[in-house]
């Protein structure tokens, strides 16, 4: 069961699949690896303390986006560049050009939430935790992000 998993295993899990969810939230994968290191070596520290290891995901993206935000306004600048071609793992299948492009194009908080939900594989809560945000703006979230997937990836019906 992943709530008796050790840190070590959740690290090992858990890392790559958060690096690379946080990397397309911030648009910058060095700033989300450093982010997600530091988030990482907190939840490490407190392992013993955590409640439910089964919620240390989104402990840990919560405290890696923190950090970063906390980055961001001590240097005043965000990075609007497309995030670069990251390292897919082999289960997952490749994003087509243009659904890339139409996620690139989503609202910072709708793309967060896409993201976590179906790239993250993050549970409705979890998604709420890691954001700060009550379940009902993740779900009323996910639902504007798909709908302005399904019409710029098909067209208005």
């Amino acid at each position: 069961m992943e709530a008796d998993l050790g840190f070590e295993e959740f690290h090992r899990l858990h890392r790559d699949r958060l690096v690379r969810t946080l990397a397309l939230h911030l648009r910058d994968l060095d700033l989300a690896t450093e982010a997600i290191d530091v988030a990482l070596e907190r939840a490490w520290q407190r392992w013993n303390r955590l409640d439910d290891h089964a919620d240390a995901g989104a402990w840990v993206y919560r405290v890696a986006v923190n950090w970063a935000t906390s980055w961001f306004r001590s240097r005043r600048w965000i990075s609007r560049d497309p995030v670069p071609e990251l390292p897919v793992e082999p289960h997952l299948p490749e994003v087509r050009p243009r659904l890339r492009e139409a996620i690139d194009d989503l609202d910072d908080s709708l793309r967060a939430v896409l993201m976590l939900r179906h790239y993250a594989d993050f549970s409705t809560a979890d998604t709420a935790t890691a954001l700060g945000i009550p379940v009902g703006t993740v779900k009323s979230r996910l639902s504007r992000a798909l709908d302005q997937l399904r019409t710029d990836l098909e067209g208005p019906r």
